[in-house]
């Protein structure tokens, strides 16, 4: 009995339970008393909605069941088709707002299912990403480098052949380069 309590969450069920003891005190005042069946009944439709938000429609299902069984007791023993109506549309408006609570934790569940799906994907796109990220940043180093080189070896190269056309051009004596083969 406990583990059921504390899966129903023991300040939900007292809170629940306060809201009925109200319901019935209504009943009997209202019903038995003073002979008024109509208005007060709207006041039912409180614990059936925050029954059904609590514990979907299982808890809509007791909680309306409850409350018509309630409604049609107090009625005793001159009961009406008025009474038997009521308490009808205490179970429906219970067995359709479980549905819709029912359906919107499942939505909510898929919802976040798919939520972590996508942050999972954002995480491996994201890790990708920087792997290229840091494969592009060290291929722009290499490139860097090459560029480097290739200007030294042309700025060498063109030093190079500026002394040897001063050489050649500024030269009094005859100059020509030739290789051992001739």
């Amino acid at each position: 009995m406990k583990k059921y309590l504390q899966a129903m969450n023991f300040p939900r069920f007292l809170v629940m339970g306060v809201l009925l003891l109200a319901c019935a005190g209504l009943e009997y005042y209202f019903h038995v008393t003073r002979g008024i069946s109509i208005v007060y009944t709207h006041l039912f439709y409180i614990p059936i909605v925050v029954a059904t938000f609590w514990w979907g429609l299982r808890g809509g299902l007791y909680v309306s069941l409850f409350l018509g069984l309630i409604h049609i007791v107090s009625a005793l023993p001159g009961i009406g088709g008025a009474v038997f109506l009521r308490s009808i549309v205490l179970f429906l408006m219970g067995i359709v707002m479980g549905t819709l609570c029912d359906s919107k934790k499942r939505a909510d569940e898929a919802l976040k299912r798919h939520s972590d799906e996508l942050e999972q994907q954002v995480k491996e796109r994201t890790a990708e990403l920087e792997e290229r990220r840091i494969g592009l940043e060290a291929a722009n180093e290499d490139l860097k480098k090459e560029i480097a080189n290739r200007k030294h070896a042309e700025k060498t190269t063109r030093e190079s052949e500026e002394m040897y056309r001063t050489f050649f051009e500024t030269s009094k004596d005859c100059v020509f380069i030739t290789t051992q083969g001739g």
